[in-house]
């Protein structure tokens, strides 16, 4: 009985009593914080396929955003916003995707960060298709990529290449390139 009061006593027991239940709290609170990039891109592309036409047969059916990498929180992101919101007439079909010889046709591919060493041959295997392809890549846009996502006195911005999106057919509404850096 008289060891236990002892240390009781200590004052390393106290500290390490007050310190130790606040390094656990603090460790779990941090790995619980959402990814607000990954909101607020979600929020760019659901706007992207509003403020950009498609072709007249890709308007029928779902919007399919795909997902070209390992990007698990976007995917959260998307997979919320669809379960929520049309456009118009279309719902959103979110899918991921690590095989570029897998992806399918769509409306918004979303290159990651993990994948951006494929662009070049993601836009040869897009190359006729009337997809907006976007990344998140330092540099400027190239490869048929329509939109880049990038950062400026740590705001989340995105550059458009008008050129880019002709060649998949697509118009972006004069609101969008008023909100863009455009780069051709």
């Amino acid at each position: 009985m008289i060891f236990f009061k002892n240390i009781l006593r200590t004052r390393s027991f106290w500290i390490q009593a007050c310190v130790l239940p606040v390094a656990i709290f603090s460790f779990l609170s941090f790995s619980i914080v959402p990814d607000i990039n990954a909101k607020v891109k979600a929020i760019f592309l659901y706007n992207f396929s509003k403020y950009i036409e498609w072709p007249a047969e890709q308007t029928v059916g779902n919007f399919k955003i795909v997902i070209f990498g390992n990007y698990p929180a976007l995917e959260m992101e998307l997979r919320q916003m669809a379960s929520q919101k049309t456009r118009g007439a279309q719902r959103f079909e979110i899918e991921v995707y690590n095989d570029l010889m897998k992806i399918p046709e769509c409306h918004i591919l979303y290159i990651a960060k993990s994948k951006n060493g494929e662009v070049s041959k993601l836009s040869d295997h897009l190359k006729l298709s009337n997809t907006l392809i976007v990344s998140d890549k330092d540099g400027p846009l190239s490869n048929g990529v329509g939109i880049n996502f990038y950062y400026e006195h740590n705001k989340q911005k995105f550059e458009i290449s008008v050129d880019n999106l002709s060649e998949h057919q697509l118009k972006p509404s004069d609101q969008l390139k008023l909100l863009a850096k455009t780069v051709d």
